[in-house]
């Protein structure tokens, strides 16, 4: 049994010497003659190969082709600054840019990073379906110069800068992709009303870090690689 657009190598073995081979049906093969060929069935098919000896003398033999059930494809959609699946989430892959991110399968990416995304759902049977693609944009942290509070990752460390807040505490929180905590810490401004988070030895990822102060809040997304 093969996947819907999958391709199935056939190999022909047969006792005669030097027999003319030839494979029917033809639309579904890369070739229709020699000894092996590739069949790329959409339905169920039988494949039938004709052996011709030197003596004109035909054999056939035959092959039956069961192709698995299409998968649904998995529906990709923005809600509330996230991306959300729905349709098929058996076995979910997430890739920004073309590049799978690792080890993250849930059906909801949290305050994703700007960028083209994709997901394939992968079914009981090893078949795969993907979704629509949707390009993800949001404003950038530069866009929001007159917030009271800044932060920037850099180096896997969240650098935070708050004009005004001198010497003041914050808690900063750090979450996956899920929504599950990984860090969550205050933190003193020194007098220039900088601070950082050394956020360690954490996964490649995408992560929210949210940001409180006394009189204002701030929650960006960022993207540590490796």
């Amino acid at each position: 049994m093969i996947c819907p657009g999958d391709s199935s190598l056939l190999i022909a073995n047969n006792i005669l010497t030097n027999p003319h081979i030839t494979w029917t049906p033809a639309g579904i093969l890369d070739i229709d003659t020699g000894m092996f060929v590739y069949a790329k069935p959409l339905n169920d098919v039988v494949v039938y190969a004709t052996f011709v000896d030197d003596s004109s003398c035909a054999t056939t033999d035959s092959i039956a082709l069961t192709v698995y059930p299409a998968p649904i494809a998995p529906i990709l959609t923005g809600i509330n600054n996230n991306l959300v699946v729905t349709g098929n989430i058996q076995n979910l892959a997430w890739f920004r840019n073309g590049i799978e991110i690792t080890g993250f399968t849930n059906d909801t990416l949290f305050l994703p990073a700007n960028g083209t995304y994709e997901v394939q759902a992968t079914d009981g049977n090893g078949c795969t379906a993907w979704s629509n693609t949707i390009v993800y944009s949001t404003a950038g942290i530069e866009e929001n110069s007159k917030a009271a509070l800044h932060a920037y990752m850099i180096d896997h460390n969240l650098h935070i800068y708050s004009p005004g807040q001198h010497s003041e505490k914050v808690l900063v929180t750090l979450n996956d992709a899920s929504g599950r905590c990984i860090i969550q810490k205050s933190i003193t401004l020194n007098p220039e009303g900088v601070g950082i988070l050394e956020a360690g030895n954490i996964s490649a990822g995408i992560y929210s870090a949210r940001v409180e102060s006394k009189n204002s809040c701030l929650t960006i997304k960022v993207l540590v690689e490796y």
